[in-house]
């Protein structure tokens, strides 16, 4: 897939796992699902919700620093 190209959102590697997880600066969320993949209908409260991970990340990988 190509450039991610969605603002506020960032990718990174989990380095316990290798799997790549995206950080939305904007709602201040992560998740494994990429944001280029989730249908429009998923929008919203609700599929944030069911993109959610389904534990935390490693500390370092979700911290967000303020004013990023």
């Amino acid at each position: 897939m190509g450039p991610l190209n969605v603002p506020g959102v960032e990718e990174r590697i989990d380095p316990s796992t290798g799997r790549t997880f995206y950080i939305d600066h904007v709602n201040k969320r992560t998740t494994w699902e990429d944001p280029r993949q989730v249908p429009p209908a998923a929008c919203g409260d609700a599929g944030r919700a069911r993109r959610a991970l389904p534990h935390p990340l490693p500390s370092r990988a979700h911290a967000i620093p303020a004013g990023h």
